[in-house]
């Protein structure tokens, strides 16, 4: 769904096809100029971990969300520092939704909270 969202829009997605290997994915990511990240707790950690992590150029970065899995503060105060960039949390089912729910961009956001339902979104 990430990807065709990224389409639709007008956007150019690059998909990590193993995100297990740190590796090759901080070597994609020091080839591209990228303005969203999608991950989770445990990627973020092992990304930050990586030596070659702090040559990555952030500065087109505006956004990075993270779902699958809680998102521990320290990780997230970690990433804003090395990206510049606040994590934002969110909440959705692979396999029925991408996104339920979804913390806003920006002060409104609240660490350790799924955010609110997306527009068009009823949740009970």
């Amino acid at each position: 769904v990430n990807c065709m969202c990224m389409m639709v829009t007008g956007n150019h997605n690059v998909l990590i096809t193993n995100p297990r290997d740190i590796n090759g994915f901080v070597k994609e990511l020091q080839r591209w100029q990228f303005s969203a990240f999608l991950g989770l707790n445990t990627l973020f950690v092992a990304l930050m971990a990586h030596p070659q992590f702090k040559k990555i150029d952030f500065s087109r970065l505006k956004g990075t969300n993270s779902g699958g899995t809680a998102l521990v503060s320290a990780v997230a105060e970690r990433w804003k520092g090395m990206t510049g960039c606040t994590v934002v949390e969110g909440y959705g089912l692979t396999e029925t939704s991408p996104v339920v729910c979804a913390n806003p961009h920006g002060d409104h956001s609240r660490l350790g909270t799924v955010g609110l339902p997306v527009p068009g979104t009823v949740v009970k």
